[in-house]
């Protein structure tokens, strides 16, 4: 890291030699002044690359002093301040700086985020964005604000420029207007999602219509975000990252399938031992488009008691057959031409005419040119899984628990959180004298309290500072994004799952999210399992605290008793609280 030089100027020696020790702990070579006069002197005798500016200096401040520092140095611009002022913030932002912390409570986790920020802005370099907008005024404005982080940006008046771009350089993100002189902007989304070279490229789409069918459209049509105009910058800026960073991944992914490939071409007889590892494991069926039978392995064979040469030209849907537990032909056609891939439970008809039970993975085959030469069925049979209902629910449960292992993990957090969630409702649930049953019920659905989190982009979720406003509203969108999860299902495992997942965040007095509920309008499932994650979450370690003793953690719940939680649940909680100390120190990360 010794290659970037960095410039602090602060007029408090404390808070200087404060932000001074964490840069120097990173690794970064660094200089400290205390006002302006000394930043002019410094700037004649060396060059740094970034400078963390305290907004408010003894013989300068505001924007006239970002604004004199700007035309002394190319160093990109950190700003501290004490007080929040939203229109100089936003002006700020507009003038190309970096990132704007307050000096509170969380000052010196905001001073360590920077690190992460300057790391990223040396990848940002190698990643195009295209902005397609009429106006040469917000073309210029964008260019100004996204060059200010490292990206290039390249831009167009028209579609037809745009689309020119589009085909001859490589572009990871497109920001892309409504009103364009030659053609609408959502014809333009229509057309690139319908090639297949620029299909995956994230679109954001800027527009001053205030209208929610356009919106509406727009996200049936494939686009990544949506931004108003006229736009805060720190929100445009934060969604253009998220969209650059998926458009990484997703090429990350794809360089290492294509690395897996071209070892497989290399190496074609490892590839074809490969193959017959798949072909003696699996129950494979090649389709055409229409879904007609092309070939069967001999597994299929033999499982299904038909043979070959009987399959072969015959439609799949006749050996298909639809119940409450699986998918029929129509769902897995609708699949394939939304999300071009199913995955799901199939069941399937013998020659005998007995039932047997698939978890299958139906996926097309291409040919060079991208066009599907067939799709491959590649099953395997489950039927012994799901003879009885009950072995069936159990499935369900641990697929729960899983995917709630799943969600807990991208937060840093472990299985064992859920784990200890799970138990501690299950207690609750007991004392205040709820049906076996549904105790049963809760316990399972429990730990799907925070399945919306997968959807959360990391650099929000593993984020070791405090939140912004927009970073939290996004972050409080997990509720909602995982009761959505499971909202259209008839199962009741998974209606009080989607409640879980939707209530947990809910307060008594109705200050909570994201419905702003209040009192025993929240379900008694939520009411619960707000309890069990709030005492585990306080117990345990997290990117950005340490756990609390154990009579802190009982102040709190005594305190926000009535007013957090449900007094009634919080005084059972309390009046047992060695139980659920036992449960936390039992199952231990």
């Amino acid at each position: 890291m010794k290659e970037y030089n960095i410039l602090i100027v602060e007029d408090s020696k404390y808070m200087n030699n404060v932000i001074t020790k964490i840069v120097k702990d990173f690794g970064y070579e660094c200089s400290s002044v205390f006002d302006y006069k000394s930043v002019n002197d410094i700037l004649l005798d060396k060059i740094f690359d970034f400078v963390i500016l305290d907004l408010n200096l003894p013989d300068a401040f505001g924007i006239d002093l970002v604004s004199g520092i700007m035309d002394k140095t190319d160093a990109k611009i950190f700003i501290l301040t004490a007080e929040i002022d939203i229109e100089l913030r936003e002006a700020l932002f507009r003038k190309g700086i970096l990132d704007y912390f307050i000096k509170d409570k969380f000052f010196v986790d905001s001073i360590s985020a920077i690190s992460h920020t300057i790391q990223s802005l040396k990848y940002n370099n190698t990643r195009t964005i295209l902005v397609i907008d009429d106006s040469k005024f917000i073309c210029h404005e964008v260019k100004k604000v996204l060059n200010a982080r490292s990206y290039n940006v390249v831009s167009a008046l028209t579609a037809k420029e745009g689309f020119d771009i589009l085909l001859h350089e490589e572009i990871n993100t497109i920001i892309l207007d409504m009103e364009l002189p030659d053609k609408h902007g959502l014809e333009v989304l229509r057309e690139i999602k319908k090639i297949k070279k620029l299909q995956n490229i994230p679109v954001v789409i800027l527009s001053g219509a205030r209208d929610s069918e356009i919106v509406r459209n727009c996200i049936k049509l494939g686009s990544f975000d949506f931004v108003q105009k006229p736009f805060n910058i720190e929100e445009f800026v934060l969604k253009v990252t998220m969209a650059v960073t998926v458009n990484t991944r997703d090429n990350e992914l794809n360089q290492v399938r294509n690395k897996l490939e071209n070892d497989l071409n290399k190496t074609s007889f490892v590839a074809s031992e490969y193959l017959d590892a798949i072909n003696e494991s699996n129950i494979l069926i090649h389709t055409n488009e229409q879904n007609v039978i092309l070939d069967v392995n001999d597994r299929h064979c033999d499982i299904s008691g038909y043979k070959r040469e009987k399959l072969i030209g015959q439609k799949i849907s006749e050996f298909i057959m639809k119940d409450s537990m699986t998918h029929g032909i129509q769902e897995i056609e609708s699949q394939l031409k939304e999300f071009q891939i199913f995955r799901g439970m199939i069941s399937n008809v013998k020659k005998d005419g007995s039932i047997y039970y698939t978890q299958t993975s139906v996926m097309p085959i291409y040919d060079t040119q991208g066009k599907i030469l067939e799709y491959l069925w590649m099953s395997t049979d489950v039927t012994t899984s799901v003879k009885h209902a009950s072995e069936s629910q159990e499935i369900q449960r641990s697929l729960l628990y899983r995917i709630g292992e799943i969600g807990e993990s991208r937060s840093s957090e472990t299985g064992q959180h859920v784990k200890r969630v799970a138990k501690c409702t299950k207690l609750l649930a007991q004392l205040c004298e709820m049906e076996s049953e549904e105790v049963g019920i809760l316990y399972h659905a429990s730990p799907m309290h925070d399945i919306g989190k997968i959807a959360i982009p990391d650099q929000i979720l593993k984020k070791p500072a405090k939140l912004n406003a927009d970073e939290w509203k996004i972050m409080m969108t997990h509720s909602q994004l995982g009761a959505d999860v499971f909202k259209d299902s008839d199962n009741q495992l998974f209606k009080i799952a989607s409640s879980v997942a939707l209530t947990h965040h809910e307060k008594w007095d109705g200050s909570g999210y994201p419905q702003g509920i209040r009192g025993k309008d929240i379900p008694i499932y939520g009411r619960i399992t707000a309890i069990a994650d709030v005492f585990d979450a306080l117990s345990s370690k997290r990117v950005y605290k340490e756990p609390w003793s154990d009579e802190k953690i009982k102040n709190y719940f005594q305190e926000h008793s009535g007013t957090q939680f449900d007094p009634y649940l919080a005084s059972l909680f309390l009046d047992n609280y060695d139980s659920f100390l036992e449960i936390r120190d039992t199952n231990k990360d």
